[in-house]
C-alpha cells in the first residue's frame, strides 16, 4: 500500500492536548523549564510543586497577548472582555452588542492579533494607492502574491499527500 493511499482517521482532541503541545514547544525553545519533582505532593500549598512556578504559562499567555493588544488598539472594554471570555459584570445583562459592533471593534485590533503579514501589506497597498505611489504599489502587490503562492503550494502538497500535514518542520528542513 502506498503512503498516499492510506486513510488517515483523525483522533478527537483532548481538552489538555493544546496546552501540552504549547508547553512542549516552550520547553523545546528554552522559554520554559520542566522541573522533575522528587517528592510530588499537592496536599500542601508550601510543597515543592506549589513553589515551582513558570513565568510563561502555556495557554493563558495567548489570552494575555490578545487582551494587551486589544487594549493597545483601543477596543471597547466590554467587547474586549467578551472576546477574551471574561466576565463583564452588569454589562452582561444590560449591554447586548450587535454582531456588526463586535466585528468593527475586532477589526481595530486585527493587525496586532494576527501573525500573517498579508493584512498589513494590503493596508499598506491601499495607503500607497491613495498616494499614487506606483513603484511601492507594485512591490507590495508582488509581496502579497508571493505569500499567496507559497500558501497555495503548501496546501496543494498537503492535499496530494495528507501525511505531510503530520511532518514536523525540522524534518522538512533536513530534506532541503
Amino acid at each position: 500500500m502506498q503512503i498516499s493511499q492510506r486513510k488517515i482517521i483523525p483522533k478527537p482532541i483532548e481538552s489538555d492536548s493544546i496546552t501540552k503541545y504549547v508547553r512542549e514547544k516552550l520547553e523545546e525553545v528554552g522559554l520554559r523549564t520542566r522541573k522533575i519533582l522528587l517528592h510530588p505532593s499537592k496536599s500542601s500549598r508550601y510543597s515543592e510543586a506549589a513553589r515551582h512556578r513558570n513565568e510563561i504559562h502555556p495557554c493563558h499567555s495567548f489570552r494575555i497577548f490578545a487582551v494587551t493588544n486589544m487594549q493597545r488598539s483601543r477596543i471597547d472594554k466590554t467587547i474586549r472582555e467578551m472576546l477574551a471570555g471574561h466576565s463583564t459584570g452588569l454589562d452582561r445583562v444590560y449591554y447586548k452588542p450587535q454582531d456588526e459592533e463586535i466585528l468593527q471593534e475586532y477589526l481595530k485590533a486585527i493587525d496586532l492579533l494576527t501573525i500573517s503579514k498579508e493584512h498589513r501589506l494590503e493596508k499598506q497597498l491601499d495607503y500607497y494607492k491613495e498616494r499614487n505611489d506606483n513603484e511601492k504599489i507594485d512591490r507590495l502587490e508582488n509581496d502579497i502574491e508571493s505569500l499567496r503562492a507559497g500558501m497555495n503550494n503548501m496546501f496543494m502538497l498537503i492535499q496530494q499527500n495528507p501525511l505531510l500535514a503530520h511532518i514536523k518542520p525540522k524534518v522538512l528542513e533536513q530534506v532541503k
